[in-house]
């Protein structure tokens, strides 16, 4: 079965709204766009593509092995992985098609770029997602002091140097392991450091999100960002498919906006 090639992309979007209009977009790695695969899973055996398979050119098929998701913000924050253990897969299945599939919290890809927000900057993450285990699996990181994670199905956990965790969580429900799930993660006010945390999907379901309060004691310090799926190298990788993962460096997002990015991914 192939991939969805050209079939949905995002100036199909209704009303042609797009997350790059929101300023200081630092990565996008966009659902269903730029994502190559350079073997199969065939294990020792594997074949290695040449041309590789791609989304673009609707080649890709079930348990591709993922060598590069290419970023869409223009700044070059590739993800990639050249390790045929530690590659995320290609999955066919109607529902996660357009994703990538990290199965077993042994797969990851490294950023081409560092992003480095600096201490007291505004930013917004926005990741969507369908875990399928809820126990301490990690959307981004750099190290094991300084991560983005679903703690449990009713916490996300952030952590910035080493430093007091700030555990998110919800007044009512839990995630799901059958269910996409979109958060949006900003901080904002300068040196006051306020962070909030909003989920959409599943029983989560106003327009704007769901704000999980806990977001604590500031951030103190620069904030880095180099994994994707891991919150370091082969440490509690993510269990489950992402699609589209977003950050701004330098702009909290509005409610306007973030119904907006909600409303853009969902739509896909």
């Amino acid at each position: 079965m192939l991939g969805l090639g050209n079939s949905i992309c995002a100036n199909d979007y209704p009303g042609g709204w797009l997350p790059s209009e929101i300023a200081n977009l630092s990565m996008w790695l966009q659902f269903n766009t730029e994502i190559t695969a350079d073997q199969d899973n065939g294990g020792e055996e594997a074949e290695t593509y040449d041309p590789v398979h791609s989304t673009d050119a609707g080649t890709m098929v079930d348990e591709d092995r993922i060598n590069k998701w290419f970023d869409q913000s223009g700044s070059g924050t590739h993800a990639g992985q050249t390790t045929y253990a530690d590659k995320p897969l290609w999955e066919t299945d109607a529902a996660d098609l357009g994703g990538l599939n990290f199965p077993d919290g042994g797969k990851y890809m490294d950023l081409a770029r560092t992003i480095t927000i600096s201490a007291n900057t505004d930013f917004t993450v926005a990741i969507r997602f369908r875990a399928t285990d809820t126990n301490t699996n990690a959307f981004l990181g750099s190290s094991d002091q300084e991560f983005l994670r679903l703690q449990t199905n009713a916490k996300i956990r952030l952590k910035v140097n080493n430093l007091t965790n700030n555990n998110f969580e919800p007044a009512s429900g839990t995630i799901a392991t059958n269910t996409y799930y979109t958060l949006i993660l900003t901080r904002s006010n300068g040196s006051t450091g306020t962070l909030n945390l909003y989920v959409k999907g599943g029983t989560f379901t106003t327009a704007t999100g769901v704000e999980w309060p806990g977001g604590g004691t500031r951030p103190e310090g620069d904030i880095t960002i180099e994994n994707l799926g891991c919150q370091a190298d082969d440490s509690n990788g993510w269990r489950g498919f992402l699609k589209d993962v977003i950050v701004y460096d330098g702009t909290a997002v509005t409610s306007a906006e973030r119904q907006l990015l909600f409303d853009y991914i969902e739509g896909q």
